[in-house]
């Protein structure tokens, strides 16, 4: 008999964990951003590029607190032998 590769199976409570609505955030931030440097730097409009630099710190953020805590707990760095 052929073991069948695991499947990797989402459940309905998996959705609206922490990480995956930032995830969520995250990638509807994209096209927020897109749309604000494009238009921002086709018009010549300086403001819409601070928008979208705005948008990009908001978006920045969580990830830098998290790296913030490894750092700070020593988590996923090599440690020297």
């Amino acid at each position: 008999m052929e073991d069948k590769p695991n499947k990797i199976v989402f459940k309905k409570e998996d959705i609206w964990l922490i990480p995956n609505v930032i995830t969520y955030f995250r990638m509807l931030c994209i096209p927020v951003f897109v749309t604000l440097c494009l238009v921002g730097g086709l018009k010549g409009k300086t403001d819409l590029i601070y928008w979208a630099l705005g948008v990009f710190f908001v978006v920045l953020r969580p990830c830098r607190r998290q790296n913030r805590k490894k750092i700070q707990y020593g988590v996923g760095h090599r440690q020297s032998v």
